[in-house]
């Protein structure tokens, strides 16, 4: 076996065996060369009809408060969400990432507090 990263560039030979075991043919196609049939290679870049596309899903936004320890980031949202979450955590100093949800104007608004 070889070990090679992604990126790293590889023999031809091992590449089709690779290919190969994989299930997939190779065409190796060096610069300035052309294919052994344009045609071919047209068909390929053929655009396909557009798909339908579903209907988009309303999600509420996220708002994600950073900031450094200790500059209001969990009064803020308290505020926000009418709430007194501060006065739980130690020291005042939020102890984890939270998650709420409001409602503002019959839309939902997500905000994240780290």
């Amino acid at each position: 076996g070889i070990f090679a990263s992604m990126n790293q560039v590889i023999e031809e030979e091992t590449a089709q065996e690779v290919a190969q075991k994989k299930g997939f043919q190779l065409e190796i196609r060096h610069r300035g060369e052309q294919t052994a049939n344009p045609q071919q290679t047209k068909e390929v870049r053929k655009k396909e009809p557009p798909k339908e596309k579903a209907p988009l899903e309303l999600r509420p936004p996220i708002v994600c408060i950073l900031g450094h320890v200790d500059h209001g980031k969990t009064t803020l949202l308290d505020t926000i969400r009418k709430t007194n979450l501060v006065t739980e955590e130690s020291g005042g100093i939020t102890q984890h990432i939270g998650a709420y949800q409001i409602t503002h104007n019959n839309e939902k608004i997500t905000f994240i507090d780290t």
